[in-house]
């Protein structure tokens, strides 16, 4: 990714049931964990999109969640559309970050607290690598946190943008 060659190959797929392929077997290890998974995946949501670069980045933001919630902590994971546009947010409860930190946690290595490192584990590359995923699939990436409460990383795709670019790109 960081030479620029990566293009996404896009063909028409079905987002809920890859989420839903990524979301049911996480659920095994969020409960060994502790925690709960809580799945609001709108049904038979078709895009035009890559299917292993949407999972890839699903996961991303479901490892995080986990990592990051509170012990006995929920983890929620939707999918919206409206239109052309596909809403995806991943949730957790837990410590959430301080504002400060907020627009350093897609920067890669950086991580919001050093002494949790050895805890929690990671280099500190997977929203850097989810954000890098979505530059590729012409999508944004927000987070939201408060303190106390927890963490929302929200996913806003348009693939009728996404279409336009592969139409741009082959001519």
């Amino acid at each position: 990714m960081d030479r620029g060659t990566v293009t996404a190959q896009l063909k028409r797929m079905n987002l809920s049931e890859a989420l839903m392929g990524v979301a049911l077997p996480f659920e095994s290890t969020v409960y060994e964990a502790g925690k709960t998974l809580e799945s609001e995946i709108r049904e038979h949501v078709r895009c035009t999109g890559n299917e292993a670069m949407l999972q890839q980045l699903t996961v991303i933001l479901l490892s995080n969640a986990l990592k990051y919630s509170d012990e006995g902590g929920t983890i929620r994971v939707s999918l919206e559309k409206s239109g052309r546009n596909v809403k995806l947010q991943v949730e957790n409860t837990g410590n959430g970050i301080a504002k400060e930190d907020l627009e350093r946690v897609f920067d890669r290595f950086y991580r919001t607290d050093a002494s949790r490192n050895s805890e929690t584990g990671g280099e500190g590359l997977g929203l850097a690598i989810a954000k890098e995923l979505l530059e590729i699939l012409g999508g944004q990436i927000f987070v939201e946190s408060e303190q106390g409460k927890g963490t929302a990383i929200t996913v806003e795709v348009s693939f009728a943008r996404i279409a336009g670019k592969k139409k741009e790109q082959a001519a």
